[in-house]
């Protein structure tokens, strides 16, 4: 996600472009973890001792080996988790400047605006003078006209329907902080207990901390949960609609049926009333 937001924001990547990548990390995120998990089958040290050993909380390499749970995996996990905040950081400093710019740029606009109230005007036209009532002997016929004085009053003006653009910039600006804070913050949750659980046992190896090992048993599993419930909460609209799709789709045979029995029903109690009423 935080690569997706980089790329969007700085490198003006498209929805169509960014759907084009999924490919890509697919094959970055299994392929590459793949590498030194199968390189790890087949080093060992000089006493004999392999990488993998007895799993402890979820984690294969052994006690001889400890020092390669930080290099292999919590230092790669950390350095990812430094590199998302940072861009989260790059990223929203970049977006509140636009949120500023888009601000300043209503407030302008609203300055130069200066509703006026509608305007009327009003046209008419003026009957001509009425002919004389008797005319006199040898004169010529005169037309009369007939059209009746009208007057036109033409309105015009427009509704100004001003959008507060500075609350949608806020709000669009706060909708992002709040997604790569619950993200970021999913993140830390999951993998600092752990982190430091085995910092800890770096440091002392003869040692163990049951609350270290605890909290690191009781996060590390409810990372897929954090996840699922930041995307349903940043989302709900969408997942609302998803939802009563996904159930439309499947009440659509049951209704159709149930529209099919019910039809079938009135028809067999019609022809069974018909049959009463029949002679013999």
């Amino acid at each position: 996600m935080a690569l997706n937001v980089y790329l969007t924001v700085f490198k003006k990547y498209t929805t169509k472009r960014l759907k084009n990548l999924e490919l890509t990390y697919i094959c970055a995120c299994y392929g590459i973890p793949a590498i030194p998990a199968m390189v790890f089958l087949f080093v060992s040290d000089s006493s004999g001792a392999h990488i993998y050993g007895p799993a402890t909380l979820w984690c294969w390499i052994s006690d001889e080996w400890r020092f390669m749970r930080i290099v292999s995996f919590y230092g790669p996990v950390w350095i990812i988790l430094v590199s998302t905040l940072v861009i989260y950081i790059l990223a929203g400093r970049v977006i509140f400047n636009l949120r500023g710019s888009l601000r300043r740029f209503a407030g302008s606009e609203e300055s130069q605006r200066t509703p006026t109230g509608p305007t009327r005007d009003t046209l008419g036209t003026m009957s001509p003078s009425p002919p004389p009532t008797s005319p006199q002997p040898g004169d010529r016929p005169i037309v009369v006209n007939t059209l009746q004085s009208y007057s036109c009053t033409v309105s015009s003006g427009y509704t100004a329907r001003t959008r507060n653009s500075g609350v949608e910039a806020n709000t669009a600006a706060w909708a992002y902080c709040r997604c790569a804070m619950l993200f970021f913050l999913a993140l830390v949750i999951t993998w600092l207990p752990s982190s430091i659980n085995r910092i800890y046992n770096l440091i002392n190896p003869d040692a163990t901390n049951f609350g270290l090992n605890f909290a690191a048993a009781l996060v590390l599993p409810c990372q897929g949960f954090w996840n699922a419930l930041i995307y349903t909460v940043t989302t709900l609209p969408a997942c609302k609609e998803f939802t009563r799709d996904i159930w439309d789709r499947i009440g659509a045979p049951f209704r159709g049926f149930g529209i099919k029995a019910c039809i079938r029903g009135r028809r067999n109690s019609k022809a069974s009333s018909l049959d009463s009423l029949s002679p013999g």
